[in-house]
């Protein structure tokens, strides 16, 4: 994508917190394809900062525990350049990840997985809800 869109100067590396706010990182577009060989490290307590931005540690994680850093990876197919942007940016949504790789039980991403995931057990999908709802 920054191959195809040399003017782009910066890329945004974006993480949501547990509020939906954006938070993340930029990167000269020069340095970006190391964000895709090594992730970036970020605060494993990101996404649980309140909604003006403040730890408030919650179950220890924050300063207690040293607010240890993860790695937040590119997310496959969300590098998409920003409209209008001064100057010229690209923005990617990442995933934050613990130092073993595993996704962190918090990460709205991976809550909203084990939610899909227990949708697909129940057998519920959109159409069959949405039907239900014709019905009663």
């Amino acid at each position: 994508m920054l191959a195809a869109n040399p003017a782009i100067e910066f890329v945004d590396a974006a993480i949501a917190d547990i509020c939906g706010n954006l938070r993340g990182k930029r990167i000269a577009a020069a340095d970006a394809p190391k964000l895709f060989e090594a992730g970036m490290q970020i605060p494993l307590s990101l996404h649980l900062m309140d909604v003006r931005g403040e730890m408030m540690n919650p179950s220890g994680r924050g300063y207690t525990d040293g607010d240890p850093d993860g790695t937040a990876w590119p997310i496959a197919g969300t590098v998409m350049e920003i409209w209008g942007a001064e100057p010229p940016r690209a923005q990617v949504l990442t995933s934050l990840r613990d130092q073993h790789g595993a996704a962190l039980s918090y990460d709205p991403r991976a809550i909203l997985e084990r939610v899909a995931k227990r949708f697909d057990e129940l057998q519920l999908t959109r159409s069959r809800r949405m039907n239900s709802n014709l019905i009663s």
